[in-house]
């Protein structure tokens, strides 16, 4: 990246984590200063910001690593983890229903982060989504099946301090209509997008556990409105879904999953 874009205060917090990175071991102020260049005011300024926010931890060794590097480390290893698992069930499941699959988390301020995904091998039509972007949650079918899972009390605190536009007529604009939505995914066992983020596009989308049973990430198949099936709730393609997801989930160690029951052309479908 070009040399303008540098922030130098943002280099010097980069150069003391980096510098505790490499000497594998907690080191002292005048050693972090020894190694970085940094001043000891300039130096002592910035560990003290970061001890407070969590980054960096004070030890009777010196300073070293706090919990919050390992929890983003945590983090980075279970998205990659994930990613890998679900490849080849996501390239199944677009090879299935002839449509773009899509593997998605929650970032840390709940947007929805796209993992990776699957590309339809047909003319699409609509804008596709890449690896590492983020969308909105509450007008996408991913964005509802992943806060689905999410604890009761901090789903309501999101709700507190979330805009929801309308994005099209189909868009769920209040709390009262996103909650019972919420409730409907948890009991049928996926979401769906009816055109809520853009009338051209709709999808399915299915939640994703780890070896503990906690939704990690989920994955969606999405297309073209004319192209999806009309309802999505009991669908071929929601059949498909699910079966890849509960895959996914054994694969990430997950004791074999109940069997859902989907509705498909009015008729329940035991699986």
């Amino acid at each position: 990246m070009d040399d303008k874009y540098s922030i130098q205060v943002l280099e010097r917090a980069f150069s003391v984590m980096d510098t505790l990175l490499q000497s594998g071991e907690p080191l002292s102020l005048e050693a972090i200063m020894t190694r970085t260049g940094l001043t000891k005011s300039t130096a002592f300024r910035i560990i003290s910001n970061l001890v407070r926010h969590g980054y960096l931890t004070e030890t009777d060794s010196g300073y070293w690593l706090g919990l919050k590097m390992i929890s983003f480390g945590q983090a980075v290893e279970n998205n990659l983890d994930v990613r890998r698992i679900a490849a080849p069930y996501l390239q199944a499941l677009r090879d299935q229903t002839n449509e773009t699959a899509y593997l998605a988390t929650l970032t840390h301020d709940w947007s929805v982060l796209y993992l990776d995904k699957c590309e339809s091998r047909q003319p699409v039509g609509v804008m596709l989504h890449s690896p590492g972007m983020t969308i909105e949650t509450y007008c996408t079918g991913l964005g509802k099946t992943l806060v689905a899972y999410q604890p009761e009390a901090d789903v309501h605190q999101w709700l507190q301090n979330q805009d929801m536009p309308q994005r099209t007529p189909n868009t769920l604009t209040n709390p009262e209509s996103f909650l019972a939505e919420l409730a409907a995914i948890r009991q049928r066992g996926y979401g769906v997008d009816n055109g809520e983020r853009s009338l051209s596009i709709r999808c399915i989308a299915v939640p994703i556990r780890n070896a503990q049973g906690k939704v990690i990430a989920a994955l969606s198949v999405a297309g073209p409105t004319e192209r999806m099936p009309d309802p999505l709730v009991g669908s071929e393609i929601a059949y498909r879904a699910l079966e890849s997801a509960e895959k996914i989930s054994a694969a990430m160690g997950l004791p074999a999953l109940k069997a859902h029951s989907i509705h498909k052309n009015g008729k329940e479908v035991k699986r």
